[in-house]
């Protein structure tokens, strides 16, 4: 959902209830007030003190003693991950090389990591990831290997043969985040996975707040039919203008006489009630950040990404006193679509999220949370292996990173692609076809946030056409 206007009182970025339901049967009012509250208004919350007080029907819950979150680091408009992790011996580099031209990283620059993978081969880190270079040498961070959205294992010719199970779309920026955050890569918008992993878990998930939580408005990995994001700012809950000087105490009187009285008018009930929601949580959300312990060191100026990160693990920090057990958080760093300006754009790029990555790992450490929240990245696509002379086009593979204590890192998962022009990866123009589906990450991370196998099977349909289930990442 995108976010409000924090000036306006009356505009909500909630989704209307549907007019009837897939058999057909009308619903009653009761089905049509929870549907139009089963998304958590994006905006409209509250910064500071509430005027309105502390909560009154949202009590807090009990401490839990068992949390984990995951963290979406999304990279919008498709990461050039071919210069992200780079082949560093002789053959191998040779071939990156004449493959991109003039976007190599020269050879010299690179960061390396030694033998790993499979194909096991000598591997270096762009020059401008030390700090995730550190965190792989010390067992934090793990590498997805040409990972992309599959239906099913698929091969170079049923893609030029126009198989059915090839996703639809291919190359497409809208399509493709629909398929990286979705449950499945079709042409119809499928539930995003993240939506489905808190709805089976809400039994179990606990908390005061909604589990799922945005730092970037609006996304697909955390709506569904039934439920959305919860979206903050880096400040917190959006601040409801208007009643701080002047007529605000008259102003702030009539508007809690309107949210809490019956009108049995089932729309103007329904977003009376969304407000009540949302001040509710805003006043929850606020002050849990207000006792939440500051990071251990500066933030990196003028880095977004850093920002929303660290709101993040101090809002995760203080899960217990939030009663709450599982949690997904959402956040976005913008400027992957480079297809000109690549070599001036990308190097700070990739300084931005070496630091911003590494910033919030540091804050887990302290607060304690190593173990109990992962962070995984995501963009649209790999891009391709060819230059274009001012950059690079549309890809489908590329690699992704998974960060946190509980990760098996030093390691990569999945298969290194054939880094060659019209190669045994190369669906055309230098486009790599993934030799692991989004799916199967995906499900790895559900099933450590505590998925069963049954639910894993009904969230990811095309799961059991893969050969594991299981990548291997997390303990």
């Amino acid at each position: 959902m995108s976010q409000t206007n924090p000036r306006s009182i009356g505009r909500s970025a909630s989704e209307t209830a549907r007019p009837s339901d897939h058999l057909g049967r009308r619903p009653n009012r009761r089905e049509l007030i929870l549907g139009a509250l089963g998304t958590a208004v994006a905006g409209g919350f509250f910064t500071g003190r509430s005027p309105f007080g502390l909560p009154r029907s949202i009590s807090l819950a009990a401490p839990s003693t068992d949390y984990r979150a995951l963290v979406c680091v999304y990279l919008v408009g498709g990461n050039d991950s071919f210069n992200m992790l780079v082949p560093t011996g002789q053959q191998a580099y040779s071939a990156y090389a004449a493959a991109r031209s003039d976007l190599a990283i020269p050879l010299s620059d690179l960061l390396p990591i030694g033998t790993v993978g499979s194909p096991a081969q000598e591997m270096g880190f762009h020059p401008n990831l030390p700090r995730l270079r550190q965190r792989y040498l010390t067992g934090d961070l793990g590498l997805v290997a040409n990972i992309g959205p599959l239906n099913a294992p698929t091969t170079l010719a049923e893609v030029a043969a126009g198989a059915s199970h090839v996703p639809p779309h291919l190359f497409s920026h809208s399509d493709q985040q629909r398929y990286w955050q979705g449950s499945r890569a079709e042409g119809l918008q499928a539930p995003g996975w993240g939506a489905g992993l808190v709805e089976r878990l809400a039994a179990s998930a606990g908390g005061t707040l909604p589990a799922a939580i945005s730092m970037s408005g609006s996304n697909q990995w955390q709506t569904s039919e039934n439920s959305g994001p919860y979206g903050l700012q880096t400040s917190g809950a959006v601040e409801y203008m208007g009643f701080e000087s002047g007529l605000g105490a008259a102003r702030m009187e009539l508007f809690e006489q309107l949210i809490n009285r019956d009108s049995e008018r089932v729309l103007v009930d329904a977003f009376a009630e969304r407000h009540r929601r949302s001040i509710e949580f805003g006043a929850l959300a606020n002050q849990a950040l207000l006792e939440a312990p500051n990071a251990p060191e500066p933030l990196p100026e003028d880095n977004a990404l850093a920002a929303q990160l660290s709101t993040i693990a101090r809002l995760a920090s203080q899960h217990a006193e939030l009663g709450a057990s599982r949690q997904i958080f959402f956040c976005r760093m913008h400027g992957f679509d480079t297809h000109a300006g690549h070599l001036e754009a990308q190097p700070e790029l990739f300084r931005q999220l070496d630091d911003a990555l590494a910033s919030f790992q540091d804050s887990l450490d302290a607060f304690g949370l190593s173990q109990k929240v992962t962070t995984f990245t995501a963009s649209d696509f790999g891009r391709s292996l060819s230059s274009n002379g001012k950059g690079c086009d549309h890809g489908w593979g590329g690699h992704q990173l998974v960060l946190g204590g509980a990760v098996a890192g030093g390691a990569a998962y999945g298969t290194w692609p054939t880094l060659a022009l019209g190669g045994p990866d190369d669906v055309g123009f230098g486009r790599l076809l993934p030799t692991t589906a989004v799916d199967q990450m995906s499900a790895t991370l559900a099933r450590w946030m505590g998925l069963g196998e049954e639910d894993l099977a009904g969230l990811f349909p095309n799961l059991p056409k893969f050969g594991s289930a299981n990548l291997g990442f997390l303990s």
